[in-house]
């Protein structure tokens, strides 16, 4: 008589027997009948997958999860104890509990056992309201911002044309906010170029163009990809506030920045005198005009050619300014709002009273001709002289 020996049990077997009849491990392949060797996972003849052995005095291990309305289970079938203990942590990550629970062990069918995982109905409903809760807040938080950002209403442009006074870089600035979408969306420079000289258009805005989108890149602007830029995203809210005219003098005080803390202190300490009161008066007469002080082909910036002569009085200073406005800029006048543009670009300590300053300088020379108040441009004479002066 031949005999098998079980690969599971080790028992004896017979030949004919396709299970062992003492642990019931299969002997044999279930397609083609030959002997499986131990430990073997397919069959070594027909390539059958051999299934996994499970023990004649036990079954399946069985996970089972329940939620019917406000009630959670989780009934788990175990063939034995090994494993009991962890799979109560995958219960727990399963139903997500971060309140108290239980545990019920209780047998099962032919001695296995039952873990049982079941969520008190009052907290079931306490943590599914406060998860409705807490969406429909981040909701309405959500909706809150969107419709305070709908609320703000920007004048049309022309409107602020016709009310705001600004010098030429502010208007620059506007016009890319404006073409950015109030600072939601990307422009290009022939974009806001466009915009800008189809409502401002004058031979000066058009040559000073290209100086005054540089320093706004300098200070205002990012660039999102070649040729495409956005307005820096923590300035979004000042440039906004700005064209609201909620804020005023950003791009003054972007310049300004750069004075010494020294010179600012002593702004503070000064006692409010009548002499001072009316020097204030004379400073909020001038607005700020700005120029092309960038380097170009056909020029050098301010910056290089006032280090280049260092002018110390306020004869050769205002005479430096006129002659590069005048001369190397090409512009036919000037005002005192780019001297005053010209002081801060240079980091100079401004000075009270500029348009009696520079008439002063004028009937002294007689280097410069008076258009109108605050307005001059370069006499003949003054042509020569500051050419002599200032030759570069």
């Amino acid at each position: 008589m031949e005999l098998l020996v079980c690969n599971n049990c080790e028992s004896s077997v017979l030949n004919s027997s396709n299970f062992c009849n003492q642990c019931g491990g299969r002997l044999k392949c279930k397609e083609c009948k030959s002997a499986l060797e131990k430990g073997a996972k397919f069959c070594g003849e027909c390539g059958t997958e051999i299934n996994a052995v499970v023990a004649s005095n036990g079954q399946p291990n069985t996970f089972h999860y329940y939620k019917k309305g406000d009630e959670i289970r989780c009934d788990v079938g175990l063939s034995n104890e090994v494993g009991k203990e962890g799979l109560k942590s995958l219960i727990e990550n399963i139903t997500q509990n971060s309140y108290p629970h239980t545990f019920d062990v209780s047998p099962i069918n032919n001695g296995a056992n039952q873990i049982e995982h079941q969520l008190p109905i009052e907290e079931a409903k306490n943590l599914e309201s406060k998860n409705e809760v807490s969406e429909e807040k981040s909701f309405v938080n959500l909706n809150s911002v969107n419709q305070d950002k709908k609320l703000i209403k920007y004048l049309h442009i022309d409107d602020l044309l016709h009310k705001r006074k600004l010098s030429e870089m502010e208007w620059i600035l506007i016009f890319a906010f404006y073409e950015g979408g109030y600072g939601a969306k990307t422009f290009t420079y022939d974009q806001v170029r466009s915009a800008y000289l189809n409502k401002r258009k004058n031979d000066s805005r058009n040559r000073n163009f290209s100086g005054n989108w540089t320093g706004l890149r300098k200070t205002f602007f990012d660039t999102a990809s070649e040729g495409v830029f956005r307005i820096e995203f923590d300035k979004v809210d000042i440039v906004s506030d700005f064209v609201l005219g909620t804020a005023s003098g950003i791009i003054k005080g972007a310049y300004e920045n750069s004075k010494s803390p020294t010179s600012k202190k002593v702004t503070k300490e000064k006692p409010a005198t009548a002499t001072v009161v009316k020097a204030s008066k004379s400073s909020k007469q001038i607005v700020l005009e700005d120029f092309d002080v960038v380097k170009s082909e056909k020029k050098p910036s301010l910056q290089e050619v006032f280090d280049k002569f260092k002018p110390s009085s306020n004869k050769d200073v205002f005479g430096l300014i006129a002659y590069y406005i005048c001369e190397l800029s090409k512009t036919e006048t000037f005002t005192a709002g780019n001297i005053d543009y010209a002081y801060r670009i240079l980091k100079l300590t401004r000075k009270n009273s500029l348009v009696q300053l520079i008439n002063n300088v004028k009937n002294e020379t007689q280097w410069f001709e008076g258009i109108e108040s605050g307005k001059w441009k370069l006499s003949r004479l003054g042509s020569v002289a500051l050419e002599e002066m200032f030759r570069l």
